[in-house]
């Protein structure tokens, strides 16, 4: 799984982020595919996290190799990399 980081212009500050599944094509009318990436991701970054630092969520598939994608348990280090800045 990776993501790449996603700007809002209206608010510059809030940070989004599209998770990139590899077979998402195959999966993306399964109801609980959402819910299961959002668990995912909070597990990996804890809970105060994902409710405070992620303003928005999409799910893409993940095609070819994007310089711009980032493995999906950098997130952290990501956030934390943002909030410091």
């Amino acid at each position: 799984m990776y993501f790449i980081p996603l700007e809002n212009p209206n608010k510059p500050t809030d940070l989004g982020i599209k998770v990139l599944l590899k077979n998402y094509i195959v999966h993306k009318d399964n109801p609980r595919l959402r819910e299961a990436v959002y668990i995912h991701i909070e597990h990996l970054i804890g809970e105060k996290s994902f409710a405070n630092d992620i303003a928005f969520i999409e799910i893409g598939q993940l095609e070819g190799d994007d310089e711009n994608q980032i493995e999906l348990f950098n997130l952290k280090s990501y956030i934390d990399y943002c909030n410091s800045t």
